[in-house]
């Protein structure tokens, strides 16, 4: 499942206040690991190895990656692949 979609703001806020600033946006994850959009998106939707956290409601549309998904072992070996010099 590429997203875990939060039909009530409460409940979105309760999980990424549990996270304790320990979570990035998209854009942020991308900047932070020199990756590009288009790779994190498929990291996320074609090849569900990252899970990101969804709230699209009368508050905003906001997406956040818990770090611990991008610290996961096979995500920190696709990064390090990415980003070797040719």
């Amino acid at each position: 499942m590429p997203y875990i979609e939060y039909k009530k703001y409460k409940d979105f806020e309760k999980f990424f206040t549990s996270l304790d600033g320990q979570y990035v946006s998209p854009g942020a994850a991308c900047k932070i690991y020199g990756i590009t959009r288009q790779r994190l998106q498929n990291w996320i939707h074609r090849d569900t190895r990252i899970t990101a956290h969804r709230y699209r409601g009368k508050q905003g549309d906001f997406i956040i990656i818990p770090l611990k998904e991008l610290e996961k072992e096979e995500i920190q070996k696709l990064l390090k692949a990415t980003n070797q010099p040719w």
